[in-house]
């Protein structure tokens, strides 16, 4: 997870633990649901971000896939977009966020450059909640609150805090 955003995050306390969820993460059975304010809003509602972006550490082109579910579109602006990551690349959420046009507000890296909304001072991207089956086949569910800055957000624009449904439904 990028140092700027906020969230859920993982971490074996055992091997035994490690070694499970490292094969989930292989095997693509780790489901992360991320909640973002964007500028602009997709032109569908649901779909697939299946874009090659940059590695520049790895200096490599790499396939990216990134589902994503317009949750709302707030004003003329901004809207809440809720992103699953299917892939697993380094800044891919906000890359792909970019790269289509609505660009994760408070990205100061891949965001608009033009800065011809409202200002916001930090990244709006958070790691909502994280699925997968524990080593007993239990589906585990984890989630977190938003950050200050994010509730700041939530509470200015009356934004719920308990949507209707998990956005991605089947994944």
């Amino acid at each position: 997870m990028d140092k700027e955003t906020s969230g859920v995050m993982l971490i074996a306390l055992n091997r035994k633990m490690a070694s499970h969820l490292s094969n989930l993460f292989k095997t693509k059975n780790v489901h992360k649901t991320y909640w973002a304010i964007t500028e602009g809003e997709p032109e569908k509602t649901t779909g697939e971000i299946n874009l090659i972006i940059n590695d520049d550490e790895k200096k490599q082109r790499q396939k990216s896939l990134t589902k994503y579910n317009k949750v709302l579109k707030i004003n003329d602006n901004i809207s809440w977009i809720a992103f699953r990551p299917i892939t697993g690349r380094t800044h891919q959420i906000r890359k792909h966020a970019s790269m289509s046009n609505f660009p994760i507000v408070g990205d100061k890296k891949y965001g608009n450059k033009n800065n011809k909304i409202i200002k916001f001072n930090k990244l709006h991207l958070h790691s909502h909640s994280v699925d997968f089956k524990g080593l007993n086949g239990d589906i585990l569910h984890f989630k977190a609150p938003l950050p200050d800055h994010m509730m700041e957000t939530w509470v200015k624009y009356n934004l719920p805090l308990k949507p209707d449904n998990d956005f991605f439904i089947g994944d």
